[in-house]
């Protein structure tokens, strides 16, 4: 989620015969330049692209494009907080991440990675993954993670979630420092944090 133009989503495909990509990204030039890496590297056949956003139900949003093209946000926290940045907003598709695997033809239990970098939108994300979350043995969880935007509902809403699996933290860093923490707690007043995490029911 917040696949922008593929770096991320292109990787696994060079690596592994078996392994099929669903890269999420609602904004339009980004979803063009998406789907030239794609067809150029010739993997239509293992990763499907959506033009959309995840969210936690079915509706439309307003997403604050930035001047920069990886840091687009529908959080209004982010605009309040980068105003020099923000060019302009408007409205896209959002749809719950447990539907958009099932519309790709993908069981929730058969997930194995979760990726998002979605500047602020992580809470509402997790609110529509709870298939997923409960039906998989374990999941691979890399998060960018935002809590300067979040909210502490959010900040709580997230945690307590996350929580009701059994979680290792793989690592943690914010910027290029990588920190050693024992609880998601500890990263709550970061600015921003870079987490892997398995999650295991």
């Amino acid at each position: 989620m917040g696949a922008n133009i593929g770096y991320y989503a292109l990787m696994p495909p060079s690596m592994l015969d078996y392994v099929h990509v669903i890269a999420i990204e609602p904004e339009e030039k980004n979803i063009i330049n998406l789907r030239k890496n794609v067809k150029m590297n010739r993997y239509n056949d293992k990763v499907s692209i959506v033009h959309c956003a995840a969210g936690n139900e079915q509706t439309t949003a307003e997403i604050h494009l930035s001047t920069h093209s990886n840091r687009h946000s529908l959080q209004s926290e982010f605009k309040n907080k980068n105003q020099n940045i923000v060019s302009d907003s408007v409205e896209i598709d959002v749809r719950p991440l447990d539907d958009i695997v099932k519309d790709a033809g993908l069981d929730p239990a058969d997930v194995d990675v979760v990726r998002m970098d979605v500047e602020g939108y992580e809470a509402k994300i997790f609110g529509g993954m709870s298939e997923i979350l409960s039906s998989s043995d374990s999941i691979l969880l890399q998060i960018e993670l935002h809590p300067n935007l979040l909210s502490d509902e959010e900040m709580d809403y997230l945690f307590t979630t996350i929580n009701q699996g059994d979680i290792e933290i793989l690592s943690a860093a914010r910027g290029r420092d990588d920190d050693s923490i024992k609880s998601l707690e500890e990263i709550r007043n970061w600015n921003f944090a870079e987490l892997v995490l398995m999650f295991e029911n």
